[in-house]
This record gives structure tokens, C-alpha cells and sequence, in this order.
């Protein structure tokens, strides 16, 4: 599989960016002109899909920049007129371009003096705020993985306070409008079909889709070395042409799952097959109650078509990690899906899915109800220490505040407890700060506590280690 696991732009490309920008930014906008009005400064930045490391681009319409002077619809919401856009605004229209599959779109927008300092520093971070996800199964990780590469030519031009930058963005993509027309009809039949969404649970639902693609869709053996073919990356080679690798099948997956209303994310990281070998792949996440599981279609439609129960379906990390690997980010600032913020926000069972109708489980019993993960916290500090005068602790009494405790899952709202305490009776815990006492003299003071993160439906208790407090108190 030719999965780039989210490596972003080569070095080299990176270099010749940065040095690019330091030296275009560096200069002022009136340094292009005699006049600081009217003067107009220019910026071209291109890169590919970090995604793919062989992508080779395609046409994907004619080669136009389409100017929005009219109201336009981008597939979530109709835009004002272009010109002034806002941010909000133009990551819509870029949206809208990609899921189109534009070739290109021109949009202005108006900055303030500080904003259009820095016009360029904005161009491919709204091209990624385009591919957050959003419900729309067409959006999301859905164009993250098919489009190949992308260019922006920036035109500023300073009146004043305000800086008018015209932003002139050119895509290529692995996919045409026509072909993911025929994708998302084809989808939406085959669901149809299997009477989707007439079933009871989401993990009925999530097993049809899983077992219409590991019966309907092979592996492309015979065009995994052309990287001259690129449909073998999508949807549609997996649905129409019933061929495709593994971000074909995780991608078929996001889309069937995502028309029906099922959460799911394409996750990006590395495989190790039974000879050993270990290479860029892709997989699935998809939500059923309040947890996602891992599932891997590719890995499974052999074992489909031997009639052999499922090793990759809705399994927890644990049941997962023996030769799946996720991408963490660390190459070259790809995205961490290994991530405390990451899991928070999609967080996983701590236990595989007990599906009765799958006979490689072993049970004919209902699914269970996982049980609560286990968690860890950590805090800060585990030594504090504060100075105290004793003229100031005449008129009032004084307050140490307690170090930052953060949890793995769940939230860091931690309950102290004194575990020894101040031998002297100078400190006491109050409020979740320690309390100096009102008039206490010269000398050292101290106290020992321990933080909680409390016990959720969701997550077991966690604890820190001892934190030893101390209040010196001087003249």
C-alpha cells in the first residue's frame, strides 16, 4: 500500500517554503511599489497531499479560476459575494471547490493591518480547517484522502489601513465530479438494498456495510505498484470497480457508515501483515453507544471469502495493536491520532465488541456493556514551597495554590485529601488551596496531600502521587 502515514511536505520542500515566506514577509507591502497604496505583493506556495507520498495528479476539470461574484452554493450553506470574504466564509468556498472537485476558485478577503501583515501564514491552514469533519460523509476524511495536491497564489494589495488579498487556490484530485456522482449513487443503492436503515442498532447497520465490502470488494493486487493509477486509493475503484486498496475500502467504509448517521474517522498508520512486513496503511473507527472500535475491511475480506469469522471487526486498541499502528504524528506534523486530545475526542473501548453473530467470538450471548477504562493522572508538582513573612500573616491568614493535575481520559477537576498532616497545625486544606493559619511565627510548615480525578460510568478513578506542601515562614 503507497500510504503515506501523514507525512506533510518533504524537507526539501519545506526549506525552500520557509525560506520563501522569511524572505517575502520580511519586506513591507510599500517595499514592492513607491506608493504604499496600490502597491501589490505576490506569494505562491504548492504542495501534495501528505497522504500519499507517489500521488500523481490528474485532471480534474478545465483549468479556470472561477470568481464568485454571485451568491453560490458550496454543498453546506449559500455564501455572500466573495469579495470581503470572511475566514469562516472562505473555508466554506474551499469546501464546496473540493467536494465539487474544482480545478481552482479566486476569493478576496479584507484585513485589518495586523491580519494582512501575514496574509500568507493563513493560506494552508484554511485549506485543512476545510478538511475538518463536519457530518458531511462526503467531506471530512473523505476529501482528505483523495485529493493530490494543492497551490495557492496570494495577491495583496494595502489601502491604508486594509489590506485586500486575493487568494487563488488550484487543486488536483485522484477522483472526478462525475466519478463520485456515480460513487454516491452507487452507495446510496446499495444501502438501499441491504434495508440499512431499517434496522434496530447501529452494530446491525455497521455489520451490514462491513460484510457488503468484504464480500463485494478485492484487494488490487495488479495496480498496487502503478502509481500512475490513482483510483485504486478510492471509493469508487472499491464500489464501482469492486478493486481498490486499503484507503479505497476505509474510505467505502466512511461513506456508506457516514450516510447512515454513524460516526466513524479514516485512521492512518502502519500494518504488519503475517510474513512480517510492515507498511503504510489505513483503517477504519467507527461509534456505536458511547465508544469507537477499530475495524479493518481489507484485512478481513480474505477471511470473508474463506468463509472464516473476522479477526478486524469492532476491536478495542489492546485486541488491535499486534500489527496495527497508529500514526502519531511526529515525522513531519502530521496529524496525531495517538493523542490525548485525539482520544477525548473519539474515544475507544477498553474492551473488543461482543457481536453474537460472529462465531470467532465465541458467545451467543447479547453484547456486553464495556467496563470502565482504566486512567492515570499526573500532576505538575510533587514538591511546593512558598515564602510567608510573619508580619503578614499578623494581619491575615495566607494561601498556597496546589499544582495542575491532568488526566488521561475524562475531565482534570481533581479532589484533594490530606494524607499527613501539619504536625503543627499551621496548614490546613480548604477550597483546594492550603491555608496558612492567621498569626502563625517563624519556622517551617508542612503538609502532605494527594489528588483524585473521580471514578466516571465511563473511566475508573485516578490518583497522583504524594504532594508535599510547604509554607516557610521568615521575618
Amino acid at each position: 500500500m503507497k500510504v503515506r502515514t501523514m507525512k506533510s511536505y518533504n524537507a526539501s520542500m519545506l526549506a525552500a517554503l520557509f525560506l520563501a515566506l522569511l524572505v517575502a514577509l520580511a519586506l513591507p507591502i510599500n517595499a514592492y511599489a513607491d506608493s504604499a497604496d496600490n502597491a501589490e505583493r505576490s506569494i505562491s506556495i504548492a504542495w501534495e497531499n501528505p497522504l500519499y507520498s507517489d500521488s500523481k495528479p490528474i485532471a480534474a476539470g478545465p483549468s479556470v479560476v472561477a470568481v464568485y461574484d454571485e451568491p453560490r452554493q458550496t454543498g453546506t450553506e449559500l455564501l455572500p459575494q466573495a469579495s470581503g470574504a470572511t475566514r469562516k466564509e472562505a473555508v466554506q468556498m474551499i469546501k464546496g471547490a473540493m467536494a465539487n472537485r474544482e480545478a481552482s476558485l479566486s476569493f478576496t478577503m479584507t484585513l485589518s493591518e495586523s491580519e494582512g501583515a501575514s496574509f500568507a501564514d493563513i493560506a494552508m491552514p484554511m485549506v485543512e480547517d476545510a478538511l475538518e469533519e463536519d457530518g458531511n460523509p462526503m467531506h471530512g476524511d473523505y476529501l482528505r484522502w483523495v485529493y493530490n495536491t494543492a497551490s495557492v497564489k496570494m495577491s495583496a494589495m494595502q489601502r491604508g489601513a486594509l489590506y485586500y488579498v486575493t487568494y487563488t487556490y488550484a487543486f488536483t484530485y485522484k477522483t472526478t465530479a462525475a466519478q463520485e456522482k456515480a460513487t454516491l449513487t452507487a452507495a446510496q443503492a446499495a444501502l438501499a438494498e441491504l434495508n440499512v436503515s431499517s434496522m434496530s442498532t447501529t452494530q446491525e447497520k455497521v455489520r451490514a456495510i462491513y460484510d457488503y465490502i468484504c464480500s463485494n470488494v478485492k484487494y488490487d493486487n495488479e495496480n498496487l505498484n502503478n502509481n500512475a493509477y490513482d483510483l485504486k486509493y478510492t471509493a469508487y475503484a472499491a464500489l464501482i470497480n469492486h478493486k481498490a486498496v486499503c484507503q479505497g475500502y476505509a474510505s467505502l467504509f466512511y461513506l456508506m457508515a457516514g450516510l447512515e448517521g454513524i460516526p466513524t474517522r479514516i485512521i492512518a498508520g502502519t500494518g504488519t501483515n503475517s510474513q512480517g512486513k510492515t507498511e503504510g496503511h489505513a483503517w477504519n473507527i467507527v461509534k456505536i453507544g458511547s465508544y469507537y472500535y477499530n475495524l479493518d475491511a481489507t484485512w478481513d475480506t480474505s477471511r470473508k471469502a474463506m468463509n472464516l469469522p473476522y479477526d478486524y471487526y469492532l476491536k478495542n486498541d489492546a485486541d488491535f495493536a499486534a500489527d496495527h499502528k497508529r500514526d502519531d504524528g511526529s515525522d513531519e506534523d502530521g496529524i496525531d491520532y495517538t493523542s490525548t486530545a485525539f482520544y477525548a475526542s473519539y474515544p475507544m473501548s477498553p474492551t473488543s465488541y461482543n457481536d453474537a453473530s460472529d462465531p470467532g467470538n465465541g458467545s451467543d450471548n447479547e453484547p456486553v456493556t464495556p467496563a470502565p477504562a482504566s486512567n492515570t493522572a499526573k500532576v505538575a508538582n510533587t514538591s511546593v514551597k512558598q515564602w510567608f513573612k510573619v508580619n503578614a500573616l499578623k494581619a491575615k491568614a495566607g494561601t498556597i495554590a496546589l499544582p495542575t493535575v491532568t488526566a488521561t481520559y475524562g475531565a482534570n477537576t481533581a479532589v484533594w485529601k490530606v494524607t499527613k498532616k501539619d504536625a503543627k497545625g499551621a496548614l490546613s486544606l480548604k477550597s483546594g488551596k492550603v491555608k496558612v493559619k492567621k498569626g502563625t511565627k517563624k519556622g517551617t510548615y508542612t503538609i502532605k496531600l494527594k489528588a483524585t480525578i473521580p471514578a466516571t460510568a465511563t473511566y475508573k478513578a485516578a490518583t497522583t502521587k504524594v504532594v508535599t506542601v510547604k509554607a516557610v515562614v521568615k521575618k
